[in-house]
């Protein structure tokens, strides 16, 4: 299963009304699914494809780690 975590070029982001959250996506059987780096669902429709300010430290933790 491969995940991605871009849309058209810009990164998924999740506002959760607190803080912002890098999202990954995959699709399982035909459905989407999206969650944060931190392990949280996203709701459907909920995730933005714009490149705003990851303000979840949790994600940004994830963010830095070098593979």
């Amino acid at each position: 299963m491969s995940t991605i975590d871009k849309f058209a070029g810009k990164p998924l982001r999740w506002n959760d009304g607190a803080i912002v959250h890098a999202v990954q996506s995959t699709q399982v059987e035909g459905e989407p699914m999206l969650w944060t780096l931190c392990d949280r669902d996203v709701p459907d429709g909920e995730a933005i494809d714009e490149d705003v300010t990851v303000t979840c430290p949790a994600c940004l933790r994830e963010l830095s780690v070098e593979p």
